[in-house]
């Protein structure tokens, strides 16, 4: 069961905030979160994440990263930083009882490093990880992939729901 954790106003700023700068970069823009300027949420990279991740899960009994590592290895850079902005998204919510800043932060870095991406740690958006909103229970961090699945299907609705508005 989730934990509901009281912040005061000015932490609870940083994180909406974040997820505001998401909404409005990634879902409504397409643009990146971490990479300024970049194009990161394209239909390209969603559809590639979705055929290497969601179409494709990997049964095994090894840990999420290492069928991520997998799943991703023939990927390219755009979709690592994707699946890197994904897992921001998910580590935002989980308070620093939860995964530490620190946590959050080294298992970002550890999916760029596969693909030999830099992450500059001293960008705004990472300072929404020092508290976090929540403790999101057990079934959270055990089923990661079913909770990024979920992040992932949200953001291709809001998106596809954007652009049939759009025309």
């Amino acid at each position: 069961m989730a934990i509901y954790y009281k912040l005061d106003e000015n932490e609870l700023q940083v994180i909406y905030g974040t997820a505001e700068k998401w909404k409005n970069n990634c879902l409504l823009d397409d643009k990146s979160l971490i990479w300024e300027g970049e194009s990161i949420w394209t239909n390209e990279n969603m559809n590639r994440f979705r055929t290497v991740f969601i179409e494709n899960p990997d049964e095994s009994g090894d840990s999420f990263d290492d069928k991520l590592k997998k799943q991703l290895r023939n990927e390219s850079e755009d979709v690592y930083k994707l699946v890197i902005e994904l897992m921001f998204i998910y580590y935002l919510f989980p308070s620093k009882k939860a995964f530490s800043s620190n946590t959050k932060m080294r298992k970002l870095k550890t999916i760029a490093s596969w693909k030999g991406i830099e992450i500059d740690t001293s960008l705004p958006v990472f300072h929404a990880f020092k508290s976090g909103v929540g403790m999101p229970g057990i079934f959270y961090n055990t089923s990661k992939y079913f909770e990024v699945s979920f992040l992932f299907f949200l953001a291709e609705y809001l998106r596809y729901s954007r652009e049939r508005n759009e025309k």
